[in-house]
């Protein structure tokens, strides 16, 4: 019986939000890698890719989140990734890797994002007036 396909938008995407984009994302790309993306994965970063697709043993991410081979255990601080995500991480890769084509990297929302300064203006409505008979002059 053949696994059930990991979906990357729902299952993958979250893990790596979570876990990976504080030190591999839009603002800081440790090591050159940033993981927002499928494609980014496959490119990788100073060490290579990041992922095979097809082959988890000789991917770089789940050697990292796993603590195996030469890299250090990623995330290198508590809480670790669970054997659930550390499996459908693994799913993912065996089964290719698959990703949406049009795939967009994460854009950061970090504190300076919601600074007023970084906001657009916005024309407030204007008021109602209502006809006023003293107004008038004859």
């Amino acid at each position: 019986m053949a696994a059930e396909p990991v979906d990357y938008v729902r299952d993958i995407k979250p893990i790596l939000a979570k876990n990976c984009y504080e030190c591999h994302g839009p603002q800081k790309q440790r090591s050159g890698l940033r993981v927002d993306t499928a494609a980014t994965l496959l490119q990788g970063g100073d060490s290579g890719p990041a992922i095979v697709p097809g082959k988890s043993g000789e991917s770089r991410l789940i050697q990292a989140v796993t603590g195996t081979g030469d890299i250090q255990r990623m995330p290198p601080r508590e809480p670790r990734l669970s054997a659930d995500q550390i499996t459908a991480l693994k799913a993912w890769i065996d089964q290719g890797a698959p990703a949406p084509a049009a795939e967009q990297p994460h854009k950061s929302l970090g504190r300076e994002a919601k600074h007023w300064a970084f906001q657009s203006p916005v024309r407030p409505a204007l008021p109602a007036v209502q006809h006023a008979d003293w107004l008038q002059s004859d």
